[in-house]
């Protein structure tokens, strides 16, 4: 209705509106559903009469003002819940993948990248299956063409997806068709990570198979072992003192050991299945039981009449577990053993008088062998000697070639200097370099050269007498840089090879040696068509003493020619077989690109003429070192031996005293220690035959200063005696 504002005396704002003029008024609620959201009031200044039709508009504005407040009200609320929606998508641990009908990839939860790694822009619009596993694509595929037709299904899947970095998670997800609902009109897929949770049920599985397996396995070891197995609580006094104790289990080999059954056993106290068992048995269980300290002990079990080995422990307090084997015989077997011993030492007392008859054999014997090994390596040598010499004493006009009697004089000399080195060389098979000698600059075809040449004889002159022709081919590198090495020992080791080529070569054939560069080695070759070697003889073939040649062989060749090239750090191949000849292929260093030494001469001082006592019993040695001592204007007195040496040495005066020390009478060092008590300050060379391991040993005799090896070569003697006056007074 329209009412009069003169007539609201207490309507608070009357007296305003009546001031500014207006006379009526009119208030229509304005609802939301059953609540008054708000009163929707009309003024007028001429107040019309009351008209239905009026009130119907007023009412009609009303109700449409309460729809709109509810519709906004209604719009503020849906905002809200879906930004909490939102808030607790995003914040998930789950990924919320939604799929359209194709797979692809609609939306992603910001979860993904910490689950997955990849940022929800990186997946939207891709199809989620190119990133599945392609062992589990195609069932995944199949269940999803299935789910997508059917409104509202659901289904739950586990696969695998792939991560940014490549690796495969594990994925468990409930997926939900909601392509009908317009709110969605996707596939919403809930996603879980249980990489980790499928690993750890795995290796748990794993645990519990193998627990069990083990659990088998024990349990069949327990049944089926052949040791006796027996599991004990003690039982103690009230003193705490074990007096007794109760079967608790048992297995199979128990009875077998003991003759015991189990189920006469089982749940009854030890003395009283055993009545007699000596009382030690329970204080030895008694201690494993409440100590846990396990023993391991043999005794005798008078009730049984069997003797055990025993091993108890504790499992846990208050039990003992022991598991026995019945050593009856074995006890039995010791004393016949010990009456056998007893006999034994009656012989071995016996043997032991023929022992050291043994041993001194087998010395004998391979110093024999050792011997015959020197023999012939000094036979190799000797034909190059007696090759050549013969050639000038029954070929006369040869002498009239001076070059070419130079040439034979100088192979002879090589030949004498290595036949020299062959007894220092007993030492020689796996010595390590000293680290004192010195390798000087060696050219390596030089070195082939001499060694074709001093071979000579025995490849061509020898083979030819026999009817057999052997041709020896070489292809020497000529920008071969030189090799630093002892050049007389890697002569040897052509010597030797060549040999044993020739050895190999009964029907003749050819022996190839080739020299050439490879990187930073000297790479040396030598070849043979002859028989070749079987495989267990090419491998023992550089072992000292083996040797394929009965008789003609001692097997020193090639185990000299291993120690040789092993102190030059050098390497040997050997390649062979039987009817396909041998090759032998040597890796060497090249020499430092330094100047190579100079050849020592004779300085003045090494020079000046000495007095100088020569004592030495044999007369080719005293002949040959007088030759070289008065050619070098040195003044000799000669003696016969060593106490001839003595007499002269005291009826003169002398600079340097040369004695040999293998003498009959007086020897060699007895002659340095009678002229060192009277001339101490007077320096003593003694000359031996086994100079060269008497150096390497460290040896030297009291009263010598100096030891000269022999064959004495006049280089040496010079240096020896320059050594020797050095230091000494004038």
């Amino acid at each position: 209705a329209i009412l009069e504002l003169a007539d609201q005396t207490d309507f608070p704002r009357a007296s305003f509106l009546l001031e500014a003029g207006l006379t009526g008024t009119a208030a229509v609620p304005v609802c939301v559903g059953d609540d008054v959201a708000a009163v929707l009031e009309f003024f007028w200044h001429d107040a019309p009469d009351p008209d239905g039709r009026l009130m119907q508009v007023l009412g009609f504005v009303a109700v449409q003002l309460g729809r709109v407040i509810e519709r906004e009200r209604a719009v503020e609320q849906l905002a809200a819940r879906e930004s909490q929606f939102r808030a607790l998508i995003e914040n998930a641990s789950d990924l919320i993948t939604i799929l359209d009908r194709e797979g692809v990839i609609r939306y992603e939860s910001p979860s993904v990248e910490r689950v997955l790694g990849y940022r929800p822009d990186e997946l939207v619009g891709r199809n989620a299956f190119d990133l599945v596993h392609p062992e589990e694509r195609a069932a995944l595929l199949a269940e999803f063409a299935q789910k997508v037709v059917i409104a509202g299904s659901t289904a739950q899947v586990e696969f695998r997806f792939q991560h940014r970095d490549g690796s495969w998670r594990t994925l468990e997800a409930v997926a939900k068709n909601l392509l009908d609902e317009p709110e969605f009109n996707g596939i919403i897929v809930n996603s879980r990570d249980v990489t980790e949770r499928r690993a750890a049920a795995a290796a748990l599985e794993k645990t519990l198979q193998a627990l069990r397996a083990s659990e088998e396995r024990y349990r069949s070891l327990f049944t089926t072992m052949r040791e006796g197995f027996a599991l004990h609580e003690i039982i103690c006094d009230e003193q705490g003192r074990p007096v007794d104790s109760r079967f608790l289990e048992v297995n199979a080999a128990f009875e077998e050991l003991t003759g015991l059954r189990a189920a006469d056993v089982l749940g009854r106290r030890l003395l009283e299945v055993l009545p007699d068992l000596e009382r030690e048995w329970i204080e030895t269980y008694g201690a494993v039981a409440l100590t846990g300290q396990a023993v391991r002990f043999e005794r005798y079990a008078a009730p049984l009449k069997k003797y055990y080995e025993v091993f108890a422990y504790s499992p846990k307090r208050g039990q003992f577990a022991n598991i026995f084997t019945d050593i009856t015989e074995r006890k039995q077997a010791e004393e016949t053993l010990r009456g056998a011993n007893r006999r034994l030492e009656q012989a071995l007392t016996a043997l032991k008088n023929t022992q050291q008859q043994i041993v001194q054999q087998e010395r004998l014997r391979a110093l024999g062998t050792m011997a015959s090994g020197i023999a012939h390596d000094f036979n190799n040598a000797l034909a190059s000697i007696l090759g050549f010499s013969e050639l000038l004493l029954n070929r006369p006009e040869t002498l009239e070639d001076r070059a070419k009697t130079r040439r034979f004089l100088q192979l002879i000399h090589t030949a004498a200097k290595d036949a020299g080195n062959v007894v220092g060389r007993l030492r020689e098979f796996y010595r390590h370099r000293d680290a004192g000698e010195v390798f000087t600059h060696v050219n390596l075809n030089e070195l082939v050269q001499q060694a074709v040449s001093l071979t000579q004889p025995k490849w061509r002159s020898e083979a030819l007498a026999q009817g057999i022709t052997i041709d020896v081919v070489t292809r020497l590198d000529p920008n071969l840089p030189p090799l630093t090495g002892n050049s007389a020992e890697l002569r040897e080791v052509l010597t030797n090879l060549i040999f044993n080529a020739v050895d190999a070569l009964p029907r003749g054939g050819t022996i190839a040696i080739t020299t050439q560069r490879e990187a930073d080695r000297a790479v040396l070759t030598v070849h043979d068509t002859g028989t070749g070697m079987t495989e267990e003889v090419r491998r023992r073939c550089f072992e000292p003493f083996f040797s394929t040649k009965g008789e003609r062989g001692t097997g020193l060749g090639l185990a000299m020619v291993y120690g040789i090239l092993n102190r030059h750090d050098g390497v040997v191949d050997l390649e062979s077989a039987p009817g396909q000849g041998t090759t032998f292929t040597i890796y060497l260093p090249i020499g430092k690109t330094t100047s190579a030494a100079p050849v020592a001469t004779a300085s003045p001082e090494a020079r000046r003429s000495l007095r100088i006592l020569l004592v030495e019993d044999e007369e080719m040695v005293r002949t040959v070192l007088w030759e070289f001592l008065t050619g070098d204007g040195h003044v000799v007195t000669a003696a016969a031996d060593g106490r001839q040496g003595l007499e002269k040495f005291h009826g003169g005066q002398f600079d340097v005293v040369l004695v040999d020390r293998a003498m009959p009478g007086l020897n060699g060092d007895q002659v340095a220690t009678a002229i060192k008590s009277v001339a101490p300050r007077l320096p003593v060379v003694l000359i031996t035959g086994f100079g060269a391991m008497m150096q390497a040993a460290g040896e030297k005799p009291a009263g010598v200063d100096y030891i000269l090896a022999k064959p004495v070569t006049l280089e040496r003697l010079r240096e020896t005696l320059r050594e020797a006056t050095r230091s000494s007074p004038d």
